[in-house]
C-alpha cells in the first residue's frame, strides 16, 4: 500500500518588527517533531492545513524549486500562537514583539517493501 508522509517540520523564527521588518540577527531554528501521514495526498494536505489553521494559498508547494518541499509562513506571538487583534495593535505600536515563522518539510511517497526473501 502506498502512503504519503511529511518529514519532520523545521521551524525558522525571526523577530518581525512592524517598522523594520524581519530582524535576521534575532533568529532561531527548531526541529518541531511535527509529522503527518496519510494514504491519500489530498488528505495529507488537508491534515496540514487543519493543523496550522490555514488555507491552501498559505502553503508554498515545491518551495525554492525543491521537489516535494512545502513552506508555510506564519506570524506568531511569543507563545507560538497566532496573535489576536489586540496583540497586533500592540505590535504595530512597538509595545510587544511578534515573530515570522517559516515551517518547512518535504512530502514523500512511501511504498511497502516485501521482505519475504529475508525470511528463513
Amino acid at each position: 500500500m502506498k502512503t504519503y508522509q511529511t518529514t519532520e517540520f523545521n521551524k525558522f523564527v525571526e523577530e518581525d518588527d512592524y517598522k523594520e521588518g524581519c530582524l535576521s540577527e534575532n533568529s532561531s531554528y527548531y526541529d518541531t517533531g511535527i509529522k503527518f501521514k496519510s494514504n491519500n495526498l489530498n488528505k495529507l494536505i488537508e491534515k496540514i492545513k487543519d493543523f496550522f489553521d490555514i488555507k491552501t494559498e498559505y502553503i508554498e508547494f515545491n518551495s525554492c524549486e525543491d521537489k516535494g518541499r512545502i513552506d508555510i509562513g506564519l506570524t506568531e506571538n511569543a507563545d507560538g500562537e497566532k496573535p489576536n487583534k489586540e496583540e497586533v495593535k500592540q505590535w504595530k505600536k512597538g509595545k510587544i514583539k511578534l515573530y515570522y515563522c517559516l515551517y518547512s518539510a518535504y512530502i514523500q511517497e512511501v511504498k511497502d517493501v516485501n521482505l519475504k526473501r529475508f525470511e528463513e
